[in-house]
């Protein structure tokens, strides 16, 4: 046994740091219990050199038990005679674990700006050479203070190396990344990065970081209008795209007018999920390949073999940078309600079952709150989470995990209806204004806001949920949010504390990654020491334990790699006629990525299979299903490129349907006006042939359909409002003025028009018109401007191409529609400019945040 392991198990040391951390969370539950009053005993002396030795340790569970250490004893004696010395103590160790990034918290609650120096100068000369020499180490010219792990990631950034990172929430990859983009974009040359988000609601959240690193930085989605260039000469380039926009970067066109020097793929781990892994494999893969000089870097929270992922993905050789290692005290704690027959009459308690860093669990008891037992956990654990907001959020900002929309906006109703207080905030006076203006006047979210409470999700529209996390972020009367899992997708929202009443996201269970990923918002080094994780739970239905004590790790398995594991399986799927049949994702699209990489001509699949463990004989077969299933397919390979996700026999129907009548796949009468009847006859065309979803008329009832909330009519009425550039306002109350949905609830009738427009409409419509569009400029028909764009039209909500433009650079569609811009503006951002006076404050300053005004 070494030295560390031998000072790690010492009795005296385990104790002190057990006692310490169980005092911190007695005292966050409310209990006033102090072990040691103010005066540290000899034995928390001992354990500070314990824990001092420990910090140089390799192992990342010593480090971890040195920095709890020190984090607990500098909370306990802060604002006592010990403080200094404590402080002093905390950077000591912080310097050795190589984390002296998290003392700027410390440094901006003191607003002790020369501390380093008067510290170092203080101390004996060797220490003083050792402390002196880490800060050299990891600080940079312009003061900023790095973790040891953020300077590896930023050497190897340097060096020009293709890096696979990972690490929790709150270690800073995303930080470092934009340090180093940063750094390129001061050297004055040119820089272009092409930056893929798992989803559209980051879009705009990253783009606004990156714009604000330099005055010359462009930011595009990838969205694109008429002739409108990709970039501006003489300005740094960033095109920040999902999976699903990188389509549009694919045609050698368009990738002949970038030239990007770093792609990044965040959050790398989502090649596990079904048809969107299946696209992001094929993106990574069709990226690294288009600019093989281009630095590839990728990143995710918890993944066992991260650099293996991207070379399989990439082919190119990766070097692995990655921790586990938290920067911040995460004090992680069961609430377990206990059965009335096992508790005396008098003194109903709560068992508390606590995490420690010794990997020890400490169990104690404390009160059961006066309006909360066993039954109501039980029975109905939202119930029961205003009173344990009431009990144990006091004071603090607080988030609450839900696993669907509707039951996050049900728990913030019953936490905001426990509150007797309303908020007192020009900010939130705004956005409630704008809510009521914009989507209802009985929107459910302006109340709850005006208590400090809000739900955070997917359909919550994109400026509301901007300013939402701005408010929490900055402590602008708003305290508590409950959210979905837009947390697991990188919605930076630091908590003090969390709380969690079940595991699951929609239907499915959390896997042990996604919710150490979950809980990782809490304690961020940027904001606070520590945080606290509640997880609550009734006696005899535990969930949490394998949870907190599952591998945080995990191996990123690409959803194709499950599919080719099981290859006999594999090759009945390809022997399909409809795949859409199949229930299992990976079966489905893998099935489909094989026939649309048999067409192209750059790819193997035999050598693509081989990779993957795929017997050679199991290939033979399968490749000779492919010749004789796609013999006949003769749709031009540019097309198939756009759609890797789409049945290549399903795309060669349309192709060859489009090409023989184009006419008849506009959305438009014959004189070239825009109508609803067109907009319905066309996509059922569509649907006869890929059957997304239900439409009664043409018998069509797919086992498995594409579209999650309704059938076509509903769906085709949706998309025409919001084409017309209808306000959410007009289309909830078309919806509710519907006698089929009269007794809907404001709340549901709101959720169910956001569900279509963001799931049916944007995702599902946008991606088979895209394909019409595409297939109409491989004939001989004249195509108007109009007609070539609609998929675009169609996915962003207007037919004004001035609107059209301000929505590609970030800017909300509610707020480009209420400023009205009339058509044929010469100049869009010169006319808001000269209008800046009359524009609202609330859309001001959206508007200045995405340097448009």
């Amino acid at each position: 046994m070494s030295t560390y392991e031998n000072a790690s198990n010492l009795d005296f040391f385990r104790e002190s740091l057990n006692a310490l951390i169980k005092d911190l969370l007695q005292s966050d539950l409310g209990e006033r219990i102090s072990r040691w009053g103010n005066n540290p005993p000899q034995k928390m002396q001992k354990s500070a050199w314990v824990a001092s030795l420990l910090a140089s340790s390799d192992d990342e569970s010593h480090q971890s038990q040195a920095l709890s250490f020190a984090i607990l004893a500098y909370v306990k004696y802060r604002n006592t005679e010990h403080q200094e010395i404590y402080e002093q103590y905390l950077y000591i160790i912080l310097s050795r674990v190589g984390n002296l990034q998290t003392f700027e918290t410390v440094r901006r609650e003191e607003a002790e700006v020369k501390f380093e120096e008067e510290l170092i100068s203080s101390l004996d000369s060797a220490l003083s050479l050792e402390l002196s020499t880490d800060l050299d180490e990891y600080e940079l010219d312009d003061g900023t203070v790095l973790s040891s792990f953020q300077k590896d990631i930023l050497d190897a950034l340097t060096a020009g190396k293709d890096v696979a990172i990972s690490g929790p929430t709150s270690s800073g990859k995303s930080f470092i990344l934009r340090k180093f983009i940063e750094e390129k974009l001061e050297q004055g040359k040119e820089f272009e990065v092409i930056y893929v988000v798992p989803t559209r609601a980051l879009i705009s959240e990253v783009s606004k970081k990156l714009a604000d690193l330099h005055e010359d930085v462009t930011v595009r989605t990838g969205a694109y209008f008429g002739d409108e260039e990709i970039k501006d000469e003489d300005e740094h380039t960033f095109l920040v795209v999902t999976p699903e926009r990188c389509l549009r970067l694919i045609d050698q066109e368009t990738r002949s007018m970038i030239n990007p020097e770093l792609i990044f793929f965040d959050e790398i781990q989502n090649v596990q999920d079904g048809e969107r892994g299946v696209l992001f494999e094929d993106i990574i893969q069709l990226l690294s390949d288009s600019w093989l000089d281009t630095q590839v870097v990728a990143a995710g929270p918890y993944l066992e073999n991260p650099s293996t992922t991207l070379s399989s993905l990439s082919h190119r050789e990766v070097v692995e940078i990655k921790t586990a290692f938290t920067p911040v005290l995460q004090m992680k704690a069961i609430l377990r309600f206990k059965k009335a027959e096992n508790q005396t009459q008098h003194r109903r308690t709560v068992d508390v079952i606590l995490y420690t860093p010794t990997e020890e669990k400490l169990r104690f008891t404390i009160p059961e709150p006066d309006d909360l037992n066993y039954t109501t956990v039980s029975s109905s654990k939202k119930q029961a989470l205003p009173v344990l907001l009431s009990e144990y959020g006091k004071n603090s900002q607080n988030l609450v995990y839900a696993g669907q929309t509707n039951y996050a906006e049900d728990r913030a109703e019953l936490i905001a209806a426990d509150r007797d207080r309303s908020v007192t905030s020009s900010r939130i006076d705004e956005l409630c204004d704008f809510l009521r203006n914009a989507i209802h006047e009985d929107y459910p979210l302006i109340e709850y806001l005006n208590k400090g409470v809000a739900f955070h999700h997917g359909r919550v529209p994109k400026i509301a949920r901007e300013e939402i996390e701005e408010l929490y972020r900055y402590k602008e009367g708003l305290d508590t949010i409950v959210c979905t899992s837009t947390l697991l997708e990188g919605v930076n929202l630091p908590a003090e504390k969390i709380f969690l009443t079940s595991a699951y996201r929609g239907n499915d269970e959390l896997s042990e990654l996604d919710f150490q990923n979950l809980v990782g918002r809490v304690g961020r080094v940027d904001s606070r020491l520590y945080g606290a994780i509640y997880c609550v739970e009734a006696e005899d239905e535990e969930w949490v334990d394998e949870k907190l004590e599952g591998d945080a790790e995990e191996t990123v398995e690409p959803a194709t790699s499950r599919a080719t594991d099981c290859p006999d399986e594999l090759l009945e799927s390809l022997r399909s006629d409809d795949l859409r049949q199949l229930e299992d994702n990976s079966l489905r699209y893998t099935s489909i990525l094989l026939r649309s990489r048999h067409l192209k001509s750059d790819y193997d699949v035999g050598s693509y299979l081989s990779e993957k463990g795929v017997s050679e004989s199991k290939i033979n077969a399968m490749k000779s299903e492919l010749r004789g299933s796609l013999e006949d397919v003769d749709i031009p390979e540019r097309l198939l490129r756009r759609n890797p996700t789409v049945d290549p026999l399903e795309q060669n129907r349309l192709y060859n349907l489009v090409t023989d009548e184009p006419e008849r796949w506009i959305v438009a009468n014959n004189r070239g006006e825009y109508s609803y009847g067109q907009l319905l006859r066309v996509t059922r065309q569509l649907n006869r042939i890929f059957k997304f979803t239900k439409d009664e008329e043409f018998g069509i009832d797919p086992a498995n359909r594409e579209t999650k909330h309704g059938a076509i009519v509903p769906i085709v009425v949706v998309a025409n409002q919001w084409l017309r550039g209808k306000s959410y306002r007009s289309m909830i109350k078309s919806r509710r003025d519907s006698d089929s949905v009269s007794d809907e609830k404001i709340g549901t009738s709101i959720r169910n028009v956001l569900d279509l427009v963001n799931d049916d409409v944007r995702f599902v419509l946008v991606k088979y018109y895209g394909m019409v569009a595409d297939m109409l400029e491989e004939t001989d028909y004249e195509v108007v401007r109009w007609a070539a764009n609609f998929d675009q039209m169609l996915e962003m909500g207007s037919m004004n191409f001035e609107e059209l433009r301000l929505m590609s650079q970030g800017v909300d569609r509610s707020v480009a529609l209420e400023l009205g811009i009339p058509p044929n503006v010469d100049d869009v951002h010169d006319y808001l400019q000269n209008r800046k006076g009359r524009i609202p404050d609330f859309y001001v300053r959206h508007l200045e945040s995405l340097g448009v005004l």
